[in-house]
């Protein structure tokens, strides 16, 4: 079970990429503070904010106020991407399409357990097991009496 936190979802847009991120698996939690803003969903693994701007958004001092936020978090190392109502209603499959880019790209996110996200950190562990096998391999080898008694030196030390 994913254990998607969020508070009270207050727009019909916000519960409809709400679903979406909950469909592909994706932990968020909703209306979160976040150094002093409210933002509309956070996915904390991958520093992502998902901002979506309704009507209100367009006048010039909400857009000013957005663009302050947008850039104090940014500021911060926070990745902040909008959508606006228009865009969830006709084209969601596309937003949660960019929102899963982002996720990828950050290399911090991983999605229902089991699922191989980056194939790019198992290639980074077949040496370290290709060593651990030699390393158990010897260790099962039978030592010779020279080694036996070297090894008990060792021991004794």
């Amino acid at each position: 079970m994913l254990n998607v936190k969020h508070g009270t979802i207050r727009t019909r847009v916000e519960q409809k990429m709400a679903k979406a991120l909950i469909k592909e698996g994706i932990r968020f939690e909703q209306n979160y503070f976040l150094k002093g803003y409210e933002v509309d969903f956070w996915i904390e693994r991958a520093g992502l904010v998902i901002e979506i701007d309704g009507f209100s958004h367009l006048s010039k001092e909400k857009s000013t106020s957005d663009q302050i936020k947008d850039r104090k978090l940014c500021d911060q190392g926070y990745t902040v991407i909008r959508f606006t109502n228009h865009q969830i209603y006709n084209n969601l499959i596309h937003c949660v399409q960019e929102v899963k880019t982002i996720i990828y790209q950050t290399k911090k996110y991983f999605y229902k357990q089991g699922d191989s996200v980056n194939s790019v950190w198992k290639e980074a562990l077949k040496p370290i097991r290709e060593n651990l096998k030699s390393i158990e391999t010897e260790a099962k080898r039978p030592m010779n009496i020279e080694a036996q008694f070297l090894s008990l030196e060792e021991e004794i030390d």
